[in-house]
């Protein structure tokens, strides 16, 4: 006999069935039936005290909820009995109510939110059907989705910042809400109004990115009357730094700040602070391809991943200081370093590589700031 616990735990099981059926335009859903299992009839006690916990759970008593489908027969202990083996549910409210108020008050906003969407954007009917789990989840906000969606369709890859879109909507909702407006868009656009080969959900729709400010030393004083720049340190977005190649003979990629502000005077040289993976936007300077570039980054696993991503674009970056040797000479600061799941580089050196793998296998660290100043003048006077 199975207990109201599990009665509802199967009831409750269906929810998603039935939101797929009503979402269909099914009219046989119901009734919905569940065995009872297996009832004792062989001491009345415990068959008078199921049949009355069944019945104090059923419509009859509390008006919503199932009836109890029973037969009467003749039992060898007991006699004739009435013997539940089903209940059953004859419509939505009633099945609803009793799996939960709670769920009878989501239907009941799941039901205006798919008439809202079919109403606005009918063609999300097939996503609808796919995502149902999506669909609740985003309870409150389709409105906004909705305006969002419509103004893409009217005016794809707008080009403008999403703060500054004509949207009804509070300032932060597109940037909050971009992993299920992929999702929508996606449905409700042409293929040719977004790029799925960019993972950056601003790229792919057209909506202009903040660029990044790229911090740049000169390392050579008379670099700055050679390119008419009156300082010596400064930041420059990078889309200003792609247009406005330097005329320098070296570029050095450097990951601390520390090092960057410190690397010591070089003829024809510039320095770049790396600022961690923002180093891998520098493949965009299409100029950097005609100068020597150095990168320098933490000897651990994401420094490599840094300088493979970078080297991706611009194939002839080398790299300094992050070999074994120097790991090994500053044994005494390395730490535990942060995991990854990326195994495989595909854009290091067979010795850059080795190194990557032992670091990999061990996690271990070496900051670039542990790296004492005669090692780096060493190194820089061989370059």
């Amino acid at each position: 006999m199975h207990d109201q616990a599990y009665l509802r735990k199967r009831a409750l099981a269906k929810y998603h069935n039935f939101l797929q059926a009503w979402l269909t335009g099914e009219t046989d859903f119901f009734p919905l039936s569940f065995s009872v299992g297996q009832v004792d009839v062989k001491d009345y006690q415990t068959l008078d005290s199921y049949r009355a916990t069944l019945t104090q759970h059923a419509k009859s008593t509390l008006g919503y909820g199932y009836i109890i489908d029973s037969d009467t027969r003749r039992t060898r202990q007991l006699g004739e009995q009435t013997i539940p083996h089903h209940i059953v549910f004859e419509n939505a409210e009633d099945y609803l109510r009793y799996i939960g108020n709670a769920k009878w008050r989501e239907f009941q906003d799941f039901v205006a939110d798919v008439k809202l969407i079919r109403a606005h954007q009918p063609r999300l009917e097939n996503w609808l059907h796919d995502n149902i789990t999506s669909l609740l989840k985003h309870h409150g906000v389709w409105e906004s989705l909705l305006r969002v969606c419509a103004y893409f369709v009217a005016h794809p890859q707008p080009q403008l910042y999403s703060r500054e879109l004509p949207i009804e909507v509070h300032t932060k909702f597109i940037e909050q809400h971009q992993s299920i407006l992929d999702k929508l868009l996606q449905q409700v656009l042409p293929a040719s109004a977004y790029d799925l080969t960019t993972e950056d959900f601003n790229t792919r729709y057209g909506i202009r990115n903040k660029a990044p400010l790229i911090r740049i030393r000169l390392l050579d004083n008379a670099l700055k009357a050679q390119n008419n720049i009156p300082f010596d340190d400064f930041a420059i977005p990078l889309n200003a730094l792609q247009d406005l190649p330097l005329a320098i003979e070296r570029c050095f990629i450097v990951e601390n700040e520390l090092n960057f502000l410190t690397l010591p005077p070089l003829k024809n040289s510039m320095c770049i602070w790396g600022a961690g993976f923002q180093a891998s936007l520098l493949g965009d300077v299409q100029w950097l391809n005609h100068v020597d570039v150095i990168y320098w980054g933490d000897i651990d696993v994401q420094g490599f991943q840094i300088l493979s991503t970078l080297r991706a674009k611009l194939p002839h970056v080398r790299s300094m200081l992050m070999d074994r040797m120097t790991f090994d000479s500053f044994q005494s600061f390395v730490v535990t370093g942060n995991s990854t799941s990326v195994t495989a580089l595909f854009n290091l050196t067979s010795d850059e590589r080795g190194l990557y793998q032992y670091l990999l296998e061990n996690t271990y660290r070496l900051e670039q700031e542990h790296i004492d100043q005669d090692w780096l003048h060493s190194t820089l006077e061989k370059l």
